[in-house]
């Protein structure tokens, strides 16, 4: 009987600390910014960038970024995970 009153115990406080775990983590992910305002600042800073090597006349520089860009972009690509996109039971 103890031992029982021991398990219900142990599990009580991992529940409620997980609970509290998770309302951590709902607190931590929800920022001021959307994803959407994020991603329009990344363009908009980009095209600045772009805009001014193009304007300084700099296209060895913006040809270099533009190589390493490409390479990461494959790198993500080749190391994603494309076979289960899409499936929703995965046995």
């Amino acid at each position: 009987m103890i031992v029982q009153d021991l398990k219900i115990c142990y599990q009580y406080k991992i529940g409620f600390h997980s609970r509290k775990f998770l309302n951590i983590n709902m607190a931590e992910k929800e920022s001021k910014y959307s994803r959407r305002s994020i991603a329009l600042f990344w363009l908009v800073l980009v095209a600045i960038v772009i805009g001014s090597l193009i304007y300084f006349e700099q296209i060895a520089i913006l040809y270099v970024l533009a190589t390493l860009a490409l390479a990461v972009l494959l790198l993500i690509v080749g190391f994603s995970d494309l076979e289960k996109v899409g499936v929703e039971n995965p046995e």
